[in-house]
């Protein structure tokens, strides 16, 4: 995000839409949400947490509180599905014992600004740098059925 970005973005947030109307208007009009990304340093790629901070922006994905609440209105409540799929290089046991910060941003910390019963999804394959190809085989496998059980 670009100063200028940075400085408007509460105080002027219109003026950061215009570069980014293409990723807003399909924001705006998907009922799917699907990110398939690798887990770097327990989050999401710093690219990916960037393009939430510039598109998830106050007016579209949020109304800021006005002052008599300190929680923030979603927006996004055509996202009726939030489906994510990763892999990680960590084991399962290690992110289960350090909360796993990057399922809880995006599975609870973004929840709410998404449809009320929006349903979440996700898959990821741990262990990434000692898995064999039988175990990739296995976990493409559960994704190929669970997306289309959907």
């Amino acid at each position: 995000m670009a100063r200028v970005e940075w400085h408007a973005y509460f105080t002027d947030p219109d003026s950061n839409r215009d570069a980014l109307s293409d990723h807003i208007d399909a924001l705006v009009w998907a009922e799917v949400l699907c990110l398939i990304y690798p887990t770097w340093n327990y989050g999401p790629p710093a690219i990916l947490k960037g393009w939430f901070e510039r598109v998830f922006l106050p007016g579209v994905a949020f109304e800021v509180p006005d002052g008599n609440s300190d929680r923030i209105r979603g927006k996004l409540t055509n996202i009726r599905q939030l489906i994510v799929l990763t892999t990680s290089g960590s084991p399962w046991w290690w992110l289960r014992m350090i909360g796993d910060p990057g399922r809880a941003m995006i599975l609870r910390g973004m929840r709410g600004l998404f449809h009320p019963r929006c349903k979440r999804l996700w898959l990821q394959l741990h262990s990434m740098d000692r898995v064999t190809e039988a175990d990739r085989a296995r976990f493409l496998s559960r994704v190929e059925g669970k997306l289309l059980s959907l």
